[in-house]
């Protein structure tokens, strides 16, 4: 695992992030394979912590600034790969942690399509409503690959997606923990 370069609770914060966002990002994303939807100061921030950073972005103005500010880090643990593009991508490499920031029209579409790349999600601007909402939609379906769903993770604007390796599907826990200390619920002698 590269060590972090910073410290979250001291760095200088050059975005539209929280210190409790930051300190939580890094940590989180501390020497994992992370792909960002929304280049920004989490950037300069997960160029100085992550293993590998892949980070898209629909605004150009936005990729130009981070690209100018990412080549003069001194202490990058990785070299970001960036890309800017006007749709979201037909894919992303696979990754431990999936971060979503960027536009707002496409960050749903970045959370149900790439769903799968990652066994952590985190969304930004977990304190909006229509973010929640958003996270919701695609929650819904896919509730039994979810393991725990932190909103407003540590009191901070993150909203964490932790997945399971397997879904956890339902089951008849009155057929499938038969013993003798299980009495049937539906039987006429029940006694609570």
């Amino acid at each position: 695992m590269t060590p972090m370069n910073i410290d979250p609770k001291t760095v200088k914060i050059q975005g539209d992030l929280s210190r409790s966002d930051v300190i939580n990002l890094c940590r989180l994303c501390d020497g994992k394979r992370v792909v960002e939807f929304g280049m920004g100061g989490s950037t300069l921030l997960l160029a100085r912590c992550c293993a590998t950073l892949d980070s898209y972005d629909t605004s150009e103005e936005w990729y130009n600034r981070i690209t100018a500010k990412v080549s003069q880090i001194p202490d990058k643990t990785c070299e970001p790969k960036l890309t800017l593009g006007e749709q979201v991508p037909e894919d992303i490499p696979s990754c431990d942690v999936l971060w979503i920031d960027g536009c707002d029209a496409h960050r749903g579409l970045w959370l149900e399509k790439f769903f799968d790349k990652a066994p952590l999600i985190i969304v930004h601007d977990g304190r909006r409503p229509w973010d929640v909402s958003q996270v919701f939609e695609v929650v819904r379906p896919n509730f039994s690959r979810v393991k725990t769903l932190h909103i407003n993770y540590d009191e901070s604007n993150l909203l964490l997606i932790e997945k399971r390796l397997s879904p956890l599907e339902w089951e008849d826990w009155n057929v499938t923990e038969r013993d003798d200390n299980r009495a049937n619920p539906w039987a006429p002698d029940f006694v609570e």
